[in-house]
């Protein structure tokens, strides 16, 4: 009481001292608690529960010594969203720091904080996330989750960046943005779609088995070039013919045409070919009955 009379302006509010109490055993979970505990955690709740008064202390983490620190930081402030919006700089910087090492792709925090960045859905990230498009180490199987997710997150300023990027790149990384592209537009994917298969049916064999596999990945979204994968059933490159396979699988198309292609690809000389046309057919048997 002594102090606020003397010095009236070091008196906190009510709210101030709560929010500081908040930060401090913000830090301390994240000092004492964080890297020793099984995920999810209590003391991740706790930080969770906190939401956006302890930005500032979740930035910190990310600096943190310890392995499990740093993601577990990077998810939390994912969880916060667009409120955590200044700590794109330092999630920019770890994604930076995680790609020094073999198989960074595979690492949490180079996961979480990519899509916590997307979650945020600060354009400040959307750099990284071009220049990790065309980056052809990184497997297909961390691609949609970790970039081209979040790139959609960002929404109208990443169209229209990966619009201006797409008449400069060749390759795999142009299927990569054509598929990002196709989830941006999924009201009207035609251009992205034409593109796609325009690789599929002249590409070589890798660029073919690459654009049958991105078409997979798009799902229902790729339904319009359906007699394309048909076709494709019937390309001199099993692997090619495997994933033509598997997109017909997810198209959710129950038409004549698809199932006769279906059932024509069981006889095919590849196992492999024959395996993913029976797993299609009775997945579409199944979806058509509403199971």
């Amino acid at each position: 009481r002594l102090v606020a009379i003397i010095q009236p302006e070091t008196r906190q509010s009510p709210a101030d001292a709560a929010l500081r109490v908040v930060r401090d055993r913000a830090r301390h979970i994240i000092s004492v608690d964080l890297d020793s505990e099984s995920y999810p955690s209590e003391a991740m709740s706790q930080l969770e529960s906190s939401g956006a008064a302890i930005v500032d202390e979740l930035i910190e983490g990310l600096d943190n010594d310890d392995y499990d620190v740093r993601w577990r930081c990077a998810n939390a402030l994912g969880k916060i969203g667009p409120e955590a919006r200044e700590a794109i700089p330092a999630l920019v910087n770890l994604v930076r720091r995680t790609m020094k090492f073999a198989e960074f792709w595979a690492s949490y925090e180079w996961q979480y904080s990519l899509q916590a960045m997307g979650k945020i859905g600060d354009e400040r990230g959307l750099h990284l996330f071009l220049e990790l498009l065309q980056d052809t180490r990184i497997p297909t199987v961390h691609l949609k989750m970790s970039i081209i997710e979040p790139i959609c997150c960002i929404g109208p300023h990443a169209n229209r960046a990966l619009g201006e990027l797409l008449p400069n790149i060749r390759g795999p990384s142009r299927l990569r943005v054509l598929w990002t592209l196709a989830l941006l537009n999924t009201s009207n994917p035609s251009a992205q779609l034409s593109s796609i298969v325009a690789i599929l049916n002249a590409g070589d064999a890798i660029e073919r088995n690459q654009a049958a596999e991105v078409l997979f990945e798009l799902g229902p979204v790729a339904k319009p070039v359906n007699a394309d994968l048909i076709k494709a059933l019937q390309d001199g490159e099993p692997l090619v013919r495997v994933q033509a396979a598997e997109a017909l699988r997810r198209l959710e198309d129950y038409g004549d045409a698809v199932i006769d292609a279906l059932k024509k690809a069981i006889d095919d000389a590849d196992e492999k070919v024959r395996s993913r046309a029976r797993l299609a057919l009775e997945q579409l048997r199944l979806r058509s009955q509403g199971k």
